[in-house]
């Protein structure tokens, strides 16, 4: 058995930082990093980490990664869900899916990475400074796991959408779509259609959903920056959400990714290997409101862009000409 404090010297030795674009699996992350395993008590985690200021946190999947730099405050748990808000680092994170966490550190910033019980990574926390090595070293000795076992479920599950092959009413759905007063009611209609909102995007038609190109939405993006108008970004995987609130200061398309820098906190979001892109409109009590929904490959939701509005707020008109310009 390796003691928590020898594993840890051993560790601050020989760590190293990991960052990735793509889901990265445990096996494949213990045999290329010097980590130690700590104990799985996640709100207990996060409330230290609260006490750390400014961090970096980054959210992981196959086709997106995005970082966020700012303070974990004021966390709400419910149930399985931590909860952060806005002007903090903001997160909806769904530890029950999650289920191992692994610390690494090269030249003193340390990372907390967490994998989902399906041995993915998706999410990690990293300090910003030297200065916050003791205080992180102090909580990798408390929390450091004498059990250094990692194993999954024998069938891991299958996180690509299946589609919804029942026939669409499509008259009663756009009844019921049009009937909406909040955003949120969305929900309940995708989930009575298998969870699959391409689907519903599809058989609501052009009055309420399109398809767009990564050529408009880097137009939209483009008008964002000369404009400076903020708006909301929630970033997700199966078993994470973070969000930013800002306006974009850089846009940068290259090949494989979409690279944008945000003004309010450092910033930056990739995005890769796009599958459809949606501009939705969905009614309200305060009119209709529009969003980007950008999906994966595997139509898997990673991205949604909303303007910055309370409930009760019409959009902004900056907003609408954007919209209106795709």
């Amino acid at each position: 058995m390796v003691y928590p404090v020898l594993f840890l010297l051993m560790f601050l030795m020989n760590g190293t930082l990991l960052m990735t674009n793509f889901f990265t699996k445990i096996d494949d992350f213990i045999n290329t990093n010097d980590a130690v395993k700590l104990r799985s008590e996640f709100v207990h985690i996060f409330e230290q980490l609260a006490k750390q200021g400014k961090l970096s946190a980054t959210l992981f999947s196959g086709a997106i990664t995005h970082t966020e730099q700012g303070q974990f405050a004021d966390m709400h748990n419910r149930g399985n869900t931590l909860m952060h808000f806005h002007p903090n680092i903001d997160t909806r994170l769904f530890t029950a899916k999650w289920r191992f966490v692994y610390a690494t550190e090269q030249n003193k910033i340390i990372c907390l990475n967490f994998f989902s019980r399906y041995g993915d990574l998706v999410y990690q926390v990293c300090s910003t400074s030297k200065a916050q090595y003791t205080k992180f070293s102090a909580l990798i000795v408390e929390m450091a796991d004498t059990d250094n076992s990692h194993s999954l479920p024998s069938v891991t599950e299958n996180f690509s959408k299946v589609k919804y092959t029942k026939p669409i009413d499509r008259k009663t759905l756009i009844e019921k779509w049009s009937m909406m007063t909040n955003v949120h009611q969305a929900s309940k209609i995708f989930k009575y259609h298998g969870n699959d909102p391409v689907t519903v995007y599809q058989t609501l038609g052009k009055n309420y959903a399109r398809k767009i190109t990564t050529e408009k939405l880097t137009a939209f993006f483009n008008a964002l920056v000369k404009n400076q108008l903020k708006l909301m970004m929630f970033a997700r995987n199966y078993a994470a959400v973070q969000c930013h609130v800002g306006s974009l200061v850089e846009i940068e398309l290259t090949e494989q990714s979409l690279k944008i820098s945000i003004m309010d906190f450092d910033f930056i979001l990739h995005l890769l290997q796009l599958g459809d892109i949606w501009l939705v409109t969905k009614p309200t009590d305060s009119g209709l409101v529009n969003s980007i929904n950008v999906f994966d490959k595997n139509e898997n939701e990673i991205l949604i862009l909303t303007d910055k509005r309370t409930r009760d707020e019409t959009e902004n008109t900056g907003w609408l000409d954007a919209i209106q310009a795709i």
